[in-house]
């Protein structure tokens, strides 16, 4: 049975571009005579690696997908591991995704985007509602300052037939 298969091949970054090209080669001919198929490699280039592997601390990374039979995959693997030229390799099966699967995931991952957005949406309105709360709250006190102030100056009427009484009473 055909499964479909991902490779993440580093080679060392001292091994020449025609070297590394022909061990690609290589690897692409030996899936395609055990009647696999090969897709379009994609070709990272120098990166730096996770932990040193043999004194190398950079390698040059190439993925390419492939199909090949479940049985076969490990003869693929044996050969690979002669191979001097290879730092490492990695061999992971790989779903292959049907329209309609895509199709569910990009609806999931925007109904996420809009609970997301949503969210974003409520906070922001929370923090202005807080802001106007407090501004009206700080206009509350200022206007009860100024009415504090406006009263302390005044006299009541009661005071104030008081104290005509006492200059009325007062000789002159």
């Amino acid at each position: 049975m055909t499964q479909h298969y991902e490779l993440l091949m580093i080679f060392p970054v001292s091994l020449d571009e025609a070297k590394r090209e022909a061990a690609t080669n290589k690897i692409f001919d030996l899936i395609s005579s055990n009647e696999g198929k090969v897709g379009e490699p994609d070709v990272w280039g120098n990166q730096q690696l996770a932990f040193e592997i043999s004194h190398q601390t950079n390698g040059f990374y190439v993925l390419v997908e492939f199909d090949l039979d479940a049985e076969k995959i490990k003869k693929l693997d044996a050969d690979m591991r002669l191979m001097p030229e290879m730092l490492r390799y990695l061999i992971t099966r790989k779903q292959v995704k049907s329209e309609a699967t895509l199709a569910k995931e990009k609806e999931i991952q925007q109904k996420i985007a809009d609970r997301k957005s949503e969210e974003a949406k409520q906070e922001e309105e929370a923090k202005e509602k807080q802001i106007a709360e407090a501004a009206a709250e700080e206009r509350k006190k200022e206007e009860a300052v100024k009415a504090a102030k406006k009263d302390a100056g005044k006299i009541s009427l009661d005071d104030l037939d008081e104290k005509l009484d006492e200059i009325l009473k007062e000789e002159v």
